[in-house]
């Protein structure tokens, strides 16, 4: 029978496992006791490390070997490995495989190199993650509630199964208003038809939505995220964007100069140079990313997006005005983000 000689480059428990294991027959029915497997086992040690004569357990054995100085060696060198560790989440048709081999082989070699420490292995996980990622994102927002190895794989999960789910530049997306369940519409009719004014109307319409309630958020510019600077694909709260509206192809535009219709607050429109957005959330998890689903406030600069049942005339039709306002934040402020399209640019 061939065993692997012990030299000090493999875990001890590790070892003694493998070479117990390989006395069972095929009844399963172990063909050596326990002295006679360590006395086998003291023969496979290379004679530089050092086993006590006295030594006639399993247990005894795995001591002797944490004792010599090559099972400090080994644990550094493991120690180096999960430091150059990386998740690699771009083959999305072996990701289950693909992630779990990574997550069992980041436990097993914690394991081995003896990294029992919550805070050094939560440091060392998020070092194996890429920075622009959404992993990496929820574990360093999550960081300080991580108290165990099981609530840093739990995250790391969930973030896998929040992918298909994030809203991305280049998403198409609707926005219904939570409390009327009306969605953020756009025409080309416009508020002051002769005036020379170049918005079109916005406003709270249908209640199933059509493409005159879909809007592509566009944000073009590069950002530092986690210390990192480059273009990222993901939509995170407070990232500034623009709002085009697929039919018109004009962009969600608030003009703090112009009056509401029905309410009197900021007028909101539809114009070819649109104002900056960005996303807060509800949620008082404060996640880090947009979710579809997820019920958030829009707001640019100081402006918050609103509705309510208020209505006004235009054309002989009536409408559920939209406007922006700097008072405090309500119900009457909140949205819910449905992905229509996803965006089809490939994650880096």
């Amino acid at each position: 029978m061939n065993h692997n000689k012990y030299d000090g480059t493999i875990h001890p428990e590790v070892w003694v496992r493998q070479i117990r294991l390989s006395f069972y027959d095929q009844n399963n029915e172990n063909t050596k006791n326990e002295q006679e497997t360590v006395d086998y086992c003291k023969l496979l040690i290379h004679p530089s490390i050092k086993i006590s004569s006295e030594t006639n357990s399993f247990v005894g054995l795995v001591n002797d070997l944490k004792l010599d100085t090559s099972y400090d060696a080994f644990k550094k060198s493991i120690k180096k490995k999960v430091q150059e560790l990386k998740f690699n989440n771009i083959n999305k048709d072996n990701g289950d495989d693909e992630s779990l081999k990574f997550l069992n082989n980041f436990i097993q070699l914690c394991y081995e190199g003896e990294i029992t420490e919550i805070g050094e292995r939560k440091r060392l996980f998020l070092n194996a993650l890429s920075k622009g990622s959404l992993q990496h994102s929820l574990i360093d927002n999550k960081f300080d509630k991580i108290n165990s190895m099981e609530k840093l794989s739990k995250y790391f999960y969930e973030s896998l199964l929040d992918e298909p789910k994030t809203v991305e530049n280049g998403s198409y997306i609707t926005l219904k208003h939570v409390a009327t369940g009306k969605y953020l519409s756009s025409c080309t009719d416009s508020y002051e038809r002769g005036s020379g004014y170049s918005g079109y109307l916005v406003y709270a319409g249908p209640t199933v939505p059509d493409t005159s309630c879909v809007w592509k958020i566009n944000e073009d510019q590069e950002k530092i995220r986690n210390n990192q600077l480059g273009k990222f694909l993901t939509i995170f709260y407070g990232d500034l964007f623009t709002l085009t509206n697929k039919n018109i192809e004009y962009n969600l535009s608030v003009s703090g100069d112009d009056e509401s219709p029905a309410t009197k607050n900021s007028k909101v429109c539809n114009a070819r140079y649109g104002s900056l957005w960005h996303f807060r959330s509800t949620n008082s998890e404060n996640p880090p990313y947009v979710k579809s689903k997820d019920i958030i406030n829009l707001q640019s600069d100081q402006f918050v997006l609103r509705s309510s049942e208020s209505t006004f005339t235009c054309d002989n039709k009536t409408y559920q005005e939209v406007a922006c306002h700097k008072e405090r934040i309500g119900g009457n402020d909140e949205w819910c983000i449905e992905i229509i399209e996803q965006s089809n640019q490939e994650r880096g």
